[in-house]
């Protein structure tokens, strides 16, 4: 009598479907009929498999004609319909407008003629000062405002305006646009803002969650919380502990990746590093950088001193960097830096609670 083949997606066993979109049921419901359901178990598009078994139980359809039967609902019983676009209300506070198309042209607005609402071209009633329709583009050009009568305003690229002179030409005013917020203007961005090399100027405050310095290590940016110093120089601090004979040492270029001490290594020149040792403990320490080891001991062999250290030395990722790259960043960071080794400090001692980490190589 009647069959439609449908596709439909499963989700955990439940779907949802419409019957009749595809192939609407025409046959007379003068007596009750059965819906059954199969499923195309092997995916073959065949439902005649014997594996395609029916689903149980099978639906009964009522006799209700136009619910199944009408194409259009609307028309039933000798009813019509009545599709005329059309917009009407007196436009009194809380009249209820039926909005249509009513045959407006592309570009018409709705106006008010003192007693219904129609399309019409936007010629201003009179009033010349309205703002003409023009397309916003999201490609570099020149956005133009025009006001009717009047000369256009037209924002160029340099930040300048061009206007009509007498004999209709474009001319340029030689004037910035300075527009002027009052008293508060706010701007937010979904992304990234590019200044395209240009400056901010005159700003009295600037806030900001986070800025990053970042340092840039073959080739990839690493965002550190290290403290930089002028003339191009970055340090690096921790503590550390004499073994018993009074000795210690550590190879900063095996230290693990994005660790404070192989950040500082591969950041700066070694040749270059300075290093500075504090001892936390009555005892005379010497400090030296052999190679790429930072050797610390003790003049008279007192061992098992604590002693805290400062490393500085001058970068040498400016020498790889272009002008535009060390005065601001041009792409984001991807590795973040483990200070301390993830240690947690009490707020009282306000010291790592957790192993430094400096190392001494295993023998």
């Amino acid at each position: 009598l009647w069959a439609e083949t449908l596709s439909v997606n499963i989700v955990k066993g439940l779907f949802d479907v419409q019957f009749g979109v595809m192939h609407p049921l025409d046959i007379p419901f003068d007596d009750p009929y059965y819906l059954e359901m199969k499923i195309d178990q092997n995916d073959d598009g065949d439902v005649t498999d014997a594996t395609d078994e029916i689903l149980s139980p099978r639906e009964k359809l009522a006799a209700v004609a136009y619910a199944h039967r009408s194409i259009y609902s609307e028309t039933a019983g000798g009813g019509t319909v009545d599709v005329t676009p059309r917009l009407t209300g007196d436009g009194s506070p809380g009249d209820p407008l039926d909005i249509a198309q009513q045959g407006a042209a592309a570009l018409d607005v709705l106006t008010w003629t003192g007693s219904a609402w129609q399309p019409a071209a936007p010629t201003g009633g009179g009033e010349n000062n309205y703002v003409n329709a023009t397309a916003f583009n999201t490609t570099n050009g020149i956005l133009t405002l025009f006001r009717s009568g009047l000369s256009a305003l037209n924002q160029d690229l340099d930040g300048r305006y061009v206007e009509n002179d007498a004999n209709g030409a474009w001319v340029d005013s030689t004037t910035f646009i300075h527009p002027i917020i009052s008293p508060t203007f706010r701007i937010e961005f979904d992304g990234d803002l590019d200044m395209g090399g240009a400056r901010i100027e005159q700003v009295d405050e600037l806030s900001a969650n986070t800025i990053d310095p970042c340092l840039k290590i073959g080739g990839k940016l690493y965002r550190t919380w290290s403290l930089d110093m002028v003339g191009q120089r970055t340090e690096v601090v921790g503590q550390a502990r004499l073994d018993a004979q009074g000795y210690f040492e550590i190879d900063l270029a095996q230290q693990d990746e994005a660790s404070d001490l192989w950040l500082f290594y591969n950041a700066i020149a070694p040749s270059t590093i300075i290093p500075f040792v504090t001892p936390q403990a009555p005892a005379n320490l010497f400090a030296k950088i052999d190679g790429t080891r930072l050797i610390v001991g003790s003049t008279d062999n007192t061992g098992d001193i604590p002693f805290s250290y400062r490393l500085s030395g001058v970068r040498n990722d400016f020498r790889e960097m272009t002008q535009e790259e060390t005065n601001r960043r041009t792409q984001p960071t991807s590795t973040f830096i483990d200070i301390d080794s993830g240690a947690k400090y009490n707020d009282e001692q306000r010291t790592p609670n957790t192993k430094s980490s400096l190392r001494r190589p295993t023998e």
